[in-house]
Protein backbone atom coordinates (compact mmCIF):
# COMPACT_ATOMS: atom_id res chain seq x y z
CA UNK A 1 0.00 0.00 0.00
CA UNK A 2 1.57 3.37 -1.04
CA UNK A 3 0.60 6.45 1.24
CA UNK A 4 -0.91 9.88 0.49
CA UNK A 5 1.82 11.63 -1.24
CA UNK A 6 0.69 15.40 0.17
CA UNK A 7 -0.20 15.96 3.56
CA UNK A 8 -4.09 15.54 3.81
CA UNK A 9 -4.59 19.16 4.49
CA UNK A 10 -2.99 20.67 1.55
CA UNK A 11 -6.12 18.90 -0.26
CA UNK A 12 -8.27 21.13 -2.34
CA UNK A 13 -11.27 19.30 -3.89
CA UNK A 14 -13.17 16.76 -1.73
CA UNK A 15 -15.48 14.12 -2.95
CA UNK A 16 -18.09 13.59 -0.14
CA UNK A 17 -20.09 10.25 -0.57
CA UNK A 18 -23.25 9.58 1.13
CA UNK A 19 -23.91 6.06 2.40
CA UNK A 20 -26.10 4.93 -0.54
CA UNK A 21 -26.47 6.61 -3.30
CA UNK A 22 -23.55 4.75 -5.51
CA UNK A 23 -24.90 1.47 -3.91
CA UNK A 24 -28.29 2.07 -5.68
CA UNK A 25 -27.33 4.03 -8.89
CA UNK A 26 -24.23 2.11 -10.15
CA UNK A 27 -22.90 -0.69 -8.47
CA UNK A 28 -24.91 -4.01 -9.69
CA UNK A 29 -26.72 -6.41 -7.55
CA UNK A 30 -23.06 -8.60 -7.33
CA UNK A 31 -20.64 -5.99 -6.20
CA UNK A 32 -16.84 -6.93 -7.08
CA UNK A 33 -13.87 -4.78 -5.59
CA UNK A 34 -13.33 -3.57 -9.48
CA UNK A 35 -16.61 -2.26 -9.09
CA UNK A 36 -15.34 -0.35 -5.79
CA UNK A 37 -12.02 0.92 -7.45
CA UNK A 38 -13.77 1.82 -10.51
CA UNK A 39 -15.36 4.37 -8.82
CA UNK A 40 -12.26 5.70 -6.94
CA UNK A 41 -10.73 5.60 -10.70
CA UNK A 42 -13.47 7.84 -12.01
CA UNK A 43 -12.70 10.37 -8.80
CA UNK A 44 -8.93 10.32 -9.42
CA UNK A 45 -9.58 11.20 -13.23
CA UNK A 46 -11.77 13.86 -11.80
CA UNK A 47 -8.76 15.44 -10.05
CA UNK A 48 -10.78 14.62 -6.73
CA UNK A 49 -8.16 14.86 -3.61
CA UNK A 50 -9.91 13.20 -0.79
CA UNK A 51 -12.73 10.75 -0.60
CA UNK A 52 -15.01 11.28 2.12
CA UNK A 53 -16.92 8.61 2.38
CA UNK A 54 -19.85 7.67 4.67
CA UNK A 55 -19.00 4.78 6.55
CA UNK A 56 -21.80 4.67 9.38
CA UNK A 57 -25.10 5.91 8.94
CA UNK A 58 -28.44 6.03 10.89
CA UNK A 59 -26.97 4.15 13.76
CA UNK A 60 -25.32 1.21 11.51
CA UNK A 61 -22.16 0.98 9.71
CA UNK A 62 -22.00 0.57 5.96
CA UNK A 63 -19.16 -0.97 3.93
CA UNK A 64 -17.46 -2.31 7.21
CA UNK A 65 -18.74 -4.84 9.88
CA UNK A 66 -18.57 -3.66 13.70
CA UNK A 67 -19.56 -5.74 16.94
CA UNK A 68 -20.52 -2.77 18.23
CA UNK A 69 -23.32 -2.31 16.01
CA UNK A 70 -25.73 -3.07 13.16
CA UNK A 71 -24.57 -3.62 9.79
CA UNK A 72 -27.12 -1.41 7.46
CA UNK A 73 -29.88 -4.12 6.60
CA UNK A 74 -31.13 -2.38 3.98
CA UNK A 75 -31.41 -4.30 0.44
CA UNK A 76 -28.92 -1.95 -1.18
CA UNK A 77 -26.35 -2.67 1.23
CA UNK A 78 -26.60 -6.45 1.66
CA UNK A 79 -25.31 -6.42 -1.79
CA UNK A 80 -21.62 -5.74 -0.17
CA UNK A 81 -22.13 -9.18 2.35
CA UNK A 82 -20.59 -11.71 -0.02
CA UNK A 83 -17.24 -9.89 -0.25
CA UNK A 84 -17.34 -8.45 3.53
CA UNK A 85 -18.68 -12.66 4.11
CA UNK A 86 -15.06 -13.53 2.12
CA UNK A 87 -12.78 -11.43 4.31
CA UNK A 88 -13.08 -8.55 2.23
CA UNK A 89 -13.88 -5.49 3.51
CA UNK A 90 -15.02 -2.73 0.92
CA UNK A 91 -14.08 -0.35 3.01
CA UNK A 92 -10.61 -1.39 2.82
CA UNK A 93 -11.03 -1.50 -1.10
CA UNK A 94 -11.74 1.80 -1.02
CA UNK A 95 -8.92 2.77 1.20
CA UNK A 96 -6.55 1.46 -0.66
CA UNK A 97 -7.25 2.59 -4.00
CA UNK A 98 -7.31 6.14 -2.80
CA UNK A 99 -4.12 5.26 -1.44
CA UNK A 100 -2.81 4.24 -5.15
CA UNK A 101 -4.05 7.52 -6.94
CA UNK A 102 -2.49 9.54 -3.54
CA UNK A 103 -5.87 10.43 -2.40
CA UNK A 104 -6.46 11.23 1.15
CA UNK A 105 -9.72 8.70 2.37
CA UNK A 106 -11.23 10.50 5.42
CA UNK A 107 -14.28 8.74 6.94
CA UNK A 108 -17.26 10.37 7.46
CA UNK A 109 -19.81 9.48 10.10
CA UNK A 110 -23.34 11.13 10.46
CA UNK A 111 -23.79 12.23 13.67
CA UNK A 112 -27.23 11.91 13.74
CA UNK A 113 -28.91 10.93 10.27
CA UNK A 114 -32.52 9.88 10.39
CA UNK A 115 -33.42 8.52 7.01
CA UNK A 116 -35.04 5.35 8.72
CA UNK A 117 -35.42 3.80 11.92
CA UNK A 118 -32.60 1.87 13.03
CA UNK A 119 -32.02 -1.24 15.35
CA UNK A 120 -29.80 1.06 17.57
CA UNK A 121 -32.84 3.14 18.25
CA UNK A 122 -34.60 0.15 19.27
CA UNK A 123 -32.29 -1.00 21.66
CA UNK A 124 -31.69 2.38 23.34
CA UNK A 125 -34.99 4.42 23.83
CA UNK A 126 -33.34 6.58 26.19
CA UNK A 127 -30.91 8.40 23.75
CA UNK A 128 -33.47 9.49 21.62
CA UNK A 129 -34.28 13.18 21.44
CA UNK A 130 -38.49 13.91 22.53
CA UNK A 131 -40.46 13.56 19.24
CA UNK A 132 -42.02 16.75 18.51
CA UNK A 133 -41.06 20.47 17.82
CA UNK A 134 -37.96 20.37 15.34
CA UNK A 135 -36.70 16.12 16.63
CA UNK A 136 -38.08 13.46 14.83
CA UNK A 137 -38.33 9.34 15.97
CA UNK A 138 -35.14 8.15 16.46
CA UNK A 139 -32.91 11.34 16.74
CA UNK A 140 -30.19 10.96 19.03
CA UNK A 141 -29.75 13.18 22.11
CA UNK A 142 -26.22 13.87 22.82
CA UNK A 143 -26.93 15.42 26.19
CA UNK A 144 -27.01 11.34 27.04
CA UNK A 145 -23.36 10.48 28.30
CA UNK A 146 -24.44 6.29 26.33
CA UNK A 147 -24.02 8.36 23.05
CA UNK A 148 -20.93 9.93 23.31
CA UNK A 149 -19.01 7.30 24.78
CA UNK A 150 -20.77 4.71 21.59
CA UNK A 151 -19.75 7.12 18.42
CA UNK A 152 -16.33 7.52 20.28
CA UNK A 153 -15.74 3.58 20.50
CA UNK A 154 -17.14 3.67 16.96
CA UNK A 155 -14.35 5.47 15.90
CA UNK A 156 -11.54 4.22 17.88
CA UNK A 157 -12.29 1.40 16.16
CA UNK A 158 -12.63 2.81 13.17
CA UNK A 159 -9.00 4.93 13.25
CA UNK A 160 -7.39 1.34 14.93
CA UNK A 161 -8.75 -0.88 11.98
CA UNK A 162 -8.19 0.72 9.20
CA UNK A 163 -5.91 3.19 7.54
CA UNK A 164 -7.70 5.98 7.32
CA UNK A 165 -6.49 9.64 6.76
CA UNK A 166 -8.68 11.24 8.75
CA UNK A 167 -12.38 11.65 10.22
CA UNK A 168 -15.36 13.70 9.39
CA UNK A 169 -18.16 14.46 11.24
CA UNK A 170 -21.13 15.30 9.65
CA UNK A 171 -23.68 17.29 11.92
CA UNK A 172 -26.02 18.13 9.00
CA UNK A 173 -27.48 14.68 8.82
CA UNK A 174 -29.00 16.12 11.49
CA UNK A 175 -29.95 18.61 13.28
CA UNK A 176 -31.00 19.16 16.47
CA UNK A 177 -28.66 17.42 18.36
CA UNK A 178 -29.88 18.82 21.83
CA UNK A 179 -33.75 18.83 22.96
CA UNK A 180 -33.35 22.24 23.50
CA UNK A 181 -32.96 25.12 20.62
CA UNK A 182 -31.06 27.26 21.30
CA UNK A 183 -28.77 25.06 23.42
CA UNK A 184 -28.28 25.60 26.68
CA UNK A 185 -24.57 27.10 27.42
CA UNK A 186 -24.06 23.41 29.44
CA UNK A 187 -24.82 21.67 26.34
CA UNK A 188 -22.49 23.66 24.00
CA UNK A 189 -19.83 22.94 26.96
CA UNK A 190 -20.43 18.99 26.81
CA UNK A 191 -20.57 19.12 22.69
CA UNK A 192 -17.16 20.91 22.64
CA UNK A 193 -15.82 18.46 25.58
CA UNK A 194 -17.08 15.73 23.27
CA UNK A 195 -14.93 17.28 20.31
CA UNK A 196 -11.93 17.28 22.22
CA UNK A 197 -12.36 13.57 22.76
CA UNK A 198 -11.71 12.77 19.42
CA UNK A 199 -9.42 15.20 19.07
CA UNK A 200 -7.16 13.22 21.36
CA UNK A 201 -7.95 10.31 20.19
CA UNK A 202 -6.68 11.42 16.64
CA UNK A 203 -3.96 12.78 18.21
CA UNK A 204 -2.78 9.67 20.14
CA UNK A 205 -3.23 7.57 16.95
CA UNK A 206 -1.66 10.07 13.87
CA UNK A 207 1.80 9.97 16.84
CA UNK A 208 1.67 5.90 16.78
CA UNK A 209 1.35 6.01 12.65
CA UNK A 210 3.81 8.95 12.57
CA UNK A 211 1.48 11.24 10.66
CA UNK A 212 -1.30 13.26 11.73
CA UNK A 213 -5.01 12.58 11.23
CA UNK A 214 -7.12 15.64 10.73
CA UNK A 215 -10.44 16.28 12.21
CA UNK A 216 -13.12 17.93 9.91
CA UNK A 217 -16.98 18.85 10.31
CA UNK A 218 -19.57 20.16 8.05
CA UNK A 219 -21.71 22.30 9.87
CA UNK A 220 -24.11 24.70 8.74
CA UNK A 221 -23.43 28.12 7.47
CA UNK A 222 -23.02 30.68 10.17
CA UNK A 223 -21.71 30.59 13.66
CA UNK A 224 -24.91 31.69 15.01
CA UNK A 225 -26.42 28.99 13.18
CA UNK A 226 -24.08 26.70 14.82
CA UNK A 227 -24.11 27.70 18.50
CA UNK A 228 -27.81 27.72 18.10
CA UNK A 229 -27.51 23.62 17.82
CA UNK A 230 -24.89 23.35 20.65
CA UNK A 231 -22.06 23.39 18.26
CA UNK A 232 -19.30 26.28 18.59
CA UNK A 233 -17.83 25.65 15.76
CA UNK A 234 -15.72 28.93 16.27
CA UNK A 235 -14.38 27.79 19.47
CA UNK A 236 -13.76 24.55 18.02
CA UNK A 237 -11.42 26.32 15.22
CA UNK A 238 -9.68 28.94 17.67
CA UNK A 239 -8.87 26.12 20.34
CA UNK A 240 -7.57 24.39 17.08
CA UNK A 241 -9.84 21.11 17.56
CA UNK A 242 -10.50 21.04 14.04
CA UNK A 243 -8.26 20.58 11.01
CA UNK A 244 -11.25 21.34 8.37
CA UNK A 245 -14.33 22.94 8.22
CA UNK A 246 -17.45 22.58 5.69
CA UNK A 247 -19.91 25.31 6.21
CA UNK A 248 -22.88 23.94 4.39
CA UNK A 249 -27.18 23.78 3.88
CA UNK A 250 -28.70 21.01 4.53
CA UNK A 251 -29.40 20.26 0.83
CA UNK A 252 -28.89 24.03 -1.20
CA UNK A 253 -25.98 25.60 -3.10
CA UNK A 254 -25.75 29.20 -1.52
CA UNK A 255 -24.38 31.98 -3.29
CA UNK A 256 -25.45 34.53 -0.63
CA UNK A 257 -22.78 33.06 2.01
CA UNK A 258 -21.13 35.30 4.21
CA UNK A 259 -18.12 32.68 4.68
CA UNK A 260 -15.60 35.63 4.59
CA UNK A 261 -17.34 37.38 8.05
CA UNK A 262 -17.74 34.33 9.60
CA UNK A 263 -15.50 31.40 8.88
CA UNK A 264 -12.82 32.91 7.22
CA UNK A 265 -12.07 35.66 9.35
CA UNK A 266 -11.06 33.10 11.99
CA UNK A 267 -9.55 30.71 9.86
CA UNK A 268 -7.18 32.76 8.29
CA UNK A 269 -3.58 32.22 10.25
CA UNK A 270 -4.66 28.96 11.79
CA UNK A 271 -3.74 25.77 10.53
CA UNK A 272 -7.51 24.83 9.83
CA UNK A 273 -9.04 24.72 6.39
CA UNK A 274 -12.34 26.03 4.87
CA UNK A 275 -13.82 23.84 2.40
CA UNK A 276 -17.91 25.01 1.69
CA UNK A 277 -19.94 22.94 -0.04
CA UNK A 278 -20.68 22.94 -3.49
CA UNK A 279 -23.95 20.81 -4.61
CA UNK A 280 -25.75 20.03 -7.85
CA UNK A 281 -29.01 21.72 -6.09
CA UNK A 282 -29.50 25.42 -6.02
CA UNK A 283 -33.24 25.80 -5.23
CA UNK A 284 -36.40 23.84 -3.60
CA UNK A 285 -38.56 24.65 -6.64
CA UNK A 286 -35.94 23.50 -8.85
CA UNK A 287 -35.48 20.49 -6.83
CA UNK A 288 -39.02 19.94 -7.01
CA UNK A 289 -40.14 20.86 -10.41
CA UNK A 290 -36.72 19.70 -12.60
CA UNK A 291 -35.65 22.97 -13.84
CA UNK A 292 -32.50 21.93 -13.71
CA UNK A 293 -29.31 21.62 -11.80
CA UNK A 294 -25.71 23.29 -11.50
CA UNK A 295 -24.03 23.75 -14.92
CA UNK A 296 -20.08 23.55 -14.65
CA UNK A 297 -20.56 27.53 -15.11
CA UNK A 298 -22.64 27.56 -12.23
CA UNK A 299 -20.28 25.79 -10.38
CA UNK A 300 -17.29 28.31 -11.34
CA UNK A 301 -19.06 31.07 -9.48
CA UNK A 302 -20.03 29.18 -6.66
CA UNK A 303 -16.18 28.54 -6.37
CA UNK A 304 -14.93 31.91 -7.61
CA UNK A 305 -17.35 33.75 -4.22
CA UNK A 306 -15.94 30.65 -2.19
CA UNK A 307 -12.43 31.36 -3.09
CA UNK A 308 -12.25 35.17 -2.38
CA UNK A 309 -13.89 34.88 0.52
CA UNK A 310 -11.20 32.73 1.78
CA UNK A 311 -11.98 29.26 1.06
CA UNK A 312 -9.03 26.88 1.12
CA UNK A 313 -10.95 23.75 -0.71
CA UNK A 314 -13.83 22.61 -2.02
CA UNK A 315 -16.16 20.05 -0.44
CA UNK A 316 -18.54 18.06 -2.84
CA UNK A 317 -21.54 17.02 -2.30
CA UNK A 318 -24.63 14.84 -3.53
CA UNK A 319 -23.07 15.31 -6.62
CA UNK A 320 -25.15 11.73 -7.79
CA UNK A 321 -28.15 14.02 -8.53
CA UNK A 322 -26.46 14.91 -12.04
CA UNK A 323 -26.50 11.17 -12.79
CA UNK A 324 -29.73 10.36 -10.85
CA UNK A 325 -31.66 13.34 -12.69
CA UNK A 326 -29.53 13.72 -15.86
CA UNK A 327 -29.09 12.18 -19.21
CA UNK A 328 -27.44 8.69 -19.59
CA UNK A 329 -23.96 9.55 -21.88
CA UNK A 330 -24.38 13.46 -21.24
CA UNK A 331 -21.80 15.66 -20.05
CA UNK A 332 -23.48 15.68 -16.75
CA UNK A 333 -24.07 12.83 -16.64
CA UNK A 334 -22.17 9.76 -14.53
CA UNK A 335 -19.17 9.32 -15.30
CA UNK A 336 -18.38 12.12 -17.35
CA UNK A 337 -19.32 14.99 -15.11
CA UNK A 338 -16.45 14.62 -12.76
CA UNK A 339 -14.28 16.06 -15.04
CA UNK A 340 -16.21 19.45 -14.01
CA UNK A 341 -14.53 19.30 -10.87
CA UNK A 342 -10.95 19.25 -12.32
CA UNK A 343 -12.04 22.72 -13.46
CA UNK A 344 -12.62 23.64 -9.73
CA UNK A 345 -9.18 23.20 -8.42
CA UNK A 346 -7.20 26.66 -9.33
CA UNK A 347 -8.64 30.28 -8.07
CA UNK A 348 -6.85 31.77 -11.33
CA UNK A 349 -8.38 29.55 -13.77
CA UNK A 350 -11.93 29.87 -12.51
CA UNK A 351 -11.45 33.87 -12.37
CA UNK A 352 -10.44 33.45 -16.24
CA UNK A 353 -13.62 31.91 -17.59
CA UNK A 354 -17.62 32.47 -17.96
CA UNK A 355 -19.39 31.86 -14.54
CA UNK A 356 -23.26 32.87 -13.86
CA UNK A 357 -24.44 33.16 -10.40
CA UNK A 358 -27.71 32.04 -9.12
CA UNK A 359 -29.69 34.03 -6.48
CA UNK A 360 -32.40 32.10 -5.91
CA UNK A 361 -34.85 31.64 -2.45
CA UNK A 362 -33.37 28.15 -1.57
CA UNK A 363 -35.58 27.06 1.10
CA UNK A 364 -38.71 29.47 0.40
CA UNK A 365 -39.13 30.09 3.79
CA UNK A 366 -37.42 29.30 6.83
CA UNK A 367 -34.75 26.61 7.99
CA UNK A 368 -35.26 25.98 11.71
CA UNK A 369 -36.17 29.61 12.00
CA UNK A 370 -33.33 31.38 9.76
CA UNK A 371 -34.21 33.17 7.00
CA UNK A 372 -33.36 31.13 3.79
CA UNK A 373 -35.89 32.68 1.88
CA UNK A 374 -33.82 34.90 -1.12
CA UNK A 375 -36.59 36.87 -2.90
CA UNK A 376 -38.33 40.33 -2.79
CA UNK A 377 -42.09 41.51 -1.80
CA UNK A 378 -43.20 44.86 -3.47
CA UNK A 379 -46.44 46.23 -2.62
CA UNK A 380 -48.22 46.91 -5.91
CA UNK A 381 -48.94 50.90 -5.68
CA UNK A 382 -46.24 53.92 -7.30
CA UNK A 383 -43.38 54.70 -5.17
CA UNK A 384 -42.88 51.46 -3.53
CA UNK A 385 -39.40 50.10 -3.80
CA UNK A 386 -37.53 47.23 -2.42
CA UNK A 387 -33.57 45.84 -2.17
CA UNK A 388 -32.14 42.83 -3.07
CA UNK A 389 -29.21 41.61 -1.66
CA UNK A 390 -26.78 40.16 -3.14
CA UNK A 391 -22.89 38.59 -2.43
CA UNK A 392 -21.08 38.76 -5.45
CA UNK A 393 -17.02 38.96 -6.05
CA UNK A 394 -15.89 40.70 -9.27
CA UNK A 395 -14.39 43.76 -9.11
CA UNK A 396 -11.22 42.73 -10.06
CA UNK A 397 -12.47 41.02 -13.04
CA UNK A 398 -11.00 41.59 -16.26
CA UNK A 399 -11.99 44.79 -17.75
CA UNK A 400 -13.22 42.86 -21.43
CA UNK A 401 -15.86 40.84 -19.26
CA UNK A 402 -19.41 41.10 -19.91
CA UNK A 403 -21.97 41.30 -16.91
CA UNK A 404 -25.62 40.49 -17.59
CA UNK A 405 -28.24 40.87 -14.87
CA UNK A 406 -31.87 38.55 -15.20
CA UNK A 407 -34.35 38.28 -12.58
CA UNK A 408 -37.95 37.71 -12.76
CA UNK A 409 -41.46 39.45 -11.61
CA UNK A 410 -44.13 37.16 -10.29
CA UNK A 411 -47.53 37.89 -9.51
CA UNK A 412 -50.22 35.70 -8.65
CA UNK A 413 -52.92 34.15 -10.99
CA UNK A 414 -56.02 35.87 -11.59
CA UNK A 415 -59.34 34.28 -9.83
CA UNK A 416 -62.95 34.46 -10.27
CA UNK A 417 -63.93 36.86 -7.15
CA UNK A 418 -61.24 39.27 -9.25
CA UNK A 419 -61.12 38.53 -12.97
CA UNK A 420 -59.87 41.53 -13.84
CA UNK A 421 -56.66 41.78 -12.18
CA UNK A 422 -53.38 42.43 -14.59
CA UNK A 423 -50.92 39.73 -15.02
CA UNK A 424 -47.79 40.78 -15.16
CA UNK A 425 -46.85 39.98 -18.53
CA UNK A 426 -44.02 41.41 -21.48
CA UNK A 427 -47.08 43.18 -22.81
CA UNK A 428 -48.13 44.09 -19.30
CA UNK A 429 -44.62 44.64 -17.58
CA UNK A 430 -43.68 47.09 -14.38
CA UNK A 431 -43.06 49.99 -15.11
CA UNK A 432 -39.63 50.51 -12.78
CA UNK A 433 -36.60 52.15 -12.38
CA UNK A 434 -33.57 49.68 -11.57
CA UNK A 435 -30.43 50.25 -9.94
CA UNK A 436 -27.25 48.74 -9.00
CA UNK A 437 -26.13 50.13 -6.09
CA UNK A 438 -26.98 53.17 -6.51
CA UNK A 439 -26.56 53.63 -10.00
CA UNK A 440 -29.53 53.80 -12.05
CA UNK A 441 -30.05 51.21 -14.75
CA UNK A 442 -30.82 52.74 -18.49
CA UNK A 443 -34.52 51.73 -19.12
CA UNK A 444 -34.11 51.59 -22.90
CA UNK A 445 -31.50 48.50 -22.20
CA UNK A 446 -34.29 46.51 -20.16
CA UNK A 447 -35.00 43.31 -22.36
CA UNK A 448 -38.55 42.06 -21.22
CA UNK A 449 -39.21 38.53 -21.98
CA UNK A 450 -41.96 35.53 -20.48
CA UNK A 451 -41.13 34.19 -17.46
CA UNK A 452 -43.46 30.69 -16.50
CA UNK A 453 -47.16 31.38 -16.76
CA UNK A 454 -47.26 34.03 -14.27
CA UNK A 455 -44.76 36.26 -14.71
CA UNK A 456 -41.89 38.27 -16.82
CA UNK A 457 -38.42 38.10 -17.07
CA UNK A 458 -36.13 41.37 -17.24
CA UNK A 459 -32.61 41.35 -18.70
CA UNK A 460 -29.73 44.05 -18.38
CA UNK A 461 -26.08 44.37 -18.92
CA UNK A 462 -24.39 45.73 -15.34
CA UNK A 463 -21.23 48.21 -15.68
CA UNK A 464 -19.05 46.14 -13.81
CA UNK A 465 -18.06 49.75 -12.12
CA UNK A 466 -21.09 49.65 -10.31
CA UNK A 467 -19.97 46.18 -8.73
CA UNK A 468 -18.80 46.30 -4.85
CA UNK A 469 -16.16 43.43 -3.78
CA UNK A 470 -19.15 41.51 -1.31
CA UNK A 471 -22.65 42.97 -0.03
CA UNK A 472 -24.43 44.13 -3.27
CA UNK A 473 -28.03 45.35 -3.95
CA UNK A 474 -30.44 45.54 -6.49
CA UNK A 475 -33.62 48.04 -6.33
CA UNK A 476 -36.78 47.76 -7.84
CA UNK A 477 -39.11 51.27 -7.54
CA UNK A 478 -42.49 50.81 -8.93
CA UNK A 479 -43.19 53.97 -11.31
CA UNK A 480 -46.84 53.16 -11.10
CA UNK A 481 -49.79 51.57 -10.00
CA UNK A 482 -50.03 47.82 -10.70
CA UNK A 483 -53.48 46.03 -10.51
CA UNK A 484 -52.24 42.85 -9.47
CA UNK A 485 -53.60 40.40 -7.01
CA UNK A 486 -51.40 40.90 -3.65
CA UNK A 487 -47.51 41.79 -3.67
CA UNK A 488 -44.85 41.43 -6.70
CA UNK A 489 -42.08 39.13 -6.04
CA UNK A 490 -38.63 39.52 -7.51
CA UNK A 491 -36.61 36.30 -7.83
CA UNK A 492 -34.53 34.04 -9.08
CA UNK A 493 -31.78 37.14 -9.73
CA UNK A 494 -29.03 35.83 -12.26
CA UNK A 495 -25.70 37.28 -12.83
CA UNK A 496 -23.81 36.26 -16.41
CA UNK A 497 -20.27 37.15 -16.28
CA UNK A 498 -18.37 36.28 -19.95
CA UNK A 499 -15.23 36.76 -20.60
CA UNK A 500 -14.39 38.83 -23.64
Amino acid sequence: MTTPTCPPLSRRVTYADDPSSIAVTIFPPEVTTQDLQGFVDHLAAGGVDAYAKDVFSTGVSVYWNSSLTDYDPRPHHKKFLQLINSGIEPLNVYIDRCHQHGMAFLASFRMNDQHWISPAWKNHPEWQLPRGGMSREGMFDYQQIGVQEWMLSLMTEMVERFDIDGLELDWLRALPVFEQFPATPASVDKMTDFIRQIKELLVQRGTARDHSLPLGVRVPTKFKECLAFGLDVKTWIEEGLIDRVTPTDAVYCNFQARYMEDFGSVTSGRDCMLCPSIMPVFDRGVQYYSRGLMSLDNYRALAHSFYQQGANGLNIFNFQYHWRDGKPGSDDSYPTVFSHLQKLREPNEIAGQDRQYLFYPMWHGPWFGFDKNYQLQIPPEIGSRGDFGFRLFESGTSENAKFTMKFAAISKQKTKEKPTSSMIRPHEPLVVALEINGNPVPGDKVIVSMYGDCGASYEFDVNPQWLRAGDNKLTVILLKDHAVLGDITIKNIELDVTMG
